[in-house]
């Protein structure tokens, strides 16, 4: 059984630790602690690097298995490196500071030697469940190719299709769709149970008040037009945070209502601003 590194509330893997790393399609590879460090994070910026933090070196093994039962020390040993795509037989090495999350495991330790600590990484912003997602890539770079290669096709075309579709949608929206005629909308009529007409009153309320403001803005910058959304959406996080009323259907139709309105303003970056916006 391997030991804990205690750092504070954290316990990190202590060097030498073996973690086994599940990977899709009931596989297993593993990774190895080569050693701790405490200090800063040098890829942040110089204003932000105030907090002193400690790591472990972790390298992903090459060694890929049916079973989770670990090979000897040398076959863990040899590492991975990346060169599936367009990698360039990178090392699969990470400094990490997050505790083991729950389900993933240390399965023992191996000894570190000189050969080991001399190994380096410049990657700090990976987490323990990441680590897998390379190692499988890499092993069907290796031995399944051509079915790797036909999923990513697919997943490109179904991707560029969505993408067709929705310009679709847009040009069809636009067409038919202004500021004036959504403002005209009777917006969240099928609100109509008891306990929902006191947020469809709200609501409505509120994405009127919005669109009104949206015309008087439209010749203006697109950062004001996201101003005033941001107030709208502070306005339905507050009336949440007092009632409790938006529930995941409500939600729902408040992002369309949003989508409709980023397509009119031709502001695409709005939806996703919302998102980070929203309590709800």
């Amino acid at each position: 059984m391997s030991k804990l590194l205690t750092t504070g509330a954290t316990e990190l893997p202590a060097p030498g630790s073996v973690v086994l790393l599940p990977l899709a399609g009931q596989k297993f590879s593993a990774a190895v602690v080569i050693k701790a460090t405490t200090g800063i994070d040098p890829t942040q910026s110089t204003a932000r690097r105030t907090v002193s933090t400690t790591r472990v070196l972790v390298v992903t093994s090459a060694w890929v298995s049916d079973e989770p039962k670990l090979p000897s020390d040398s076959e863990l040993r040899r590492w991975l490196f990346l060169t599936h795509h367009s990698w360039k037989s990178v090392l699969q090495a990470h400094w990490i500071s997050e505790p083991l999350p729950p389900g993933m495991k240390s399965m023992g330790s191996i000894p570190i030697t000189q050969e080991d600590l001399k190994l380096d990484s410049s990657s700090y912003g990976s987490s323990w469940e990441s680590l897998g997602a390379q190692s499988l890539a890499q092993w069907r770079w290796d031995h399944d190719r051509s079915n790797l290669l036909a999923e990513e096709e697919r997943e490109a075309q179904e991707v560029a299709e969505r993408a067709r579709l929705y310009m679709e949608k847009q040009a069809q929206i636009l067409e038919s769709t202004t500021l004036d005629s959504l403002s005209s909308r009777d917006w969240f009529s099928h609100w109509n149970d008891d306990w929902e007409q006191p947020l469809q009153q709200q609501a409505k309320a509120m994405m009127l008040n919005l669109l009104e403001d949206l015309l008087a803005l439209q010749k203006t910058s697109k950062s004001q037009i996201l101003s005033r959304v941001r107030q709208f959406v502070a306005s339905l996080n507050q009336l949440n945070a007092e009632e409790s009323l938006i529930q995941t259907t409500h939600s729902e139709d408040l992002i369309e209502a949003l989508e409709l309105i980023a397509i009119v303003t031709k502001t695409p970056t709005l939806i996703q601003r919302v998102d980070d916006w929203r309590e709800w």
